[in-house]
């Protein structure tokens, strides 16, 4: 039995950021690559979050310069490279809000399939309709 493949949260529900911060939704729409994996978000020194297939979670940011970066929560015996990290740098805004979305896919190459991932920031009106239907980690 596999644990953890799917958010089983509420649905997304929008937020409004206080004058001191900026939010940061990241979400990771519902795919089947990579379903059964969990992935790991970092903001440090603020933020160290799991993201599971179909899940969002909200940072709350102090403004200013940071990187996002992504890993997989390790299995026993695994293989996926974690020594490269994908990242994503934003320079956060008092007030505003973002979006980070993290897709997987894959595509047969000869006799190959190959798996790959990317973190985005996405523009508020096509995440939003997006993340509305992935729900809470």
């Amino acid at each position: 039995m596999l644990s953890g493949c799917s958010a089983n949260g509420p649905q997304f529900s929008d937020a409004q950021a206080a004058p001191d911060e900026a939010l940061v939704y990241v979400y990771r729409p519902s795919a089947g690559t990579l379903r059964a994996r969990t992935a790991i978000i970092e903001a440090p020194p603020h933020a160290s979050v799991r993201l599971s297939n179909n899940g969002h979670v909200l940072l709350r940011l102090p403004p200013g310069p940071q990187r996002f970066s992504q890993v997989w929560a390790p299995w026993l015996a695994d293989s996926m490279p974690n020594d490269r990290p994908i990242s994503q740098q934003l320079d956060l805004q008092p007030g505003q809000r973002y979006f980070l979305r993290l897709s997987a896919w894959n595509r047969k190459d000869e006799k190959l399939i190959v798996i790959r991932w990317q973190l985005e920031e996405v523009p508020a009106a096509q995440a939003l309709e997006e993340i509305a239907k992935t729900r809470r980690d």
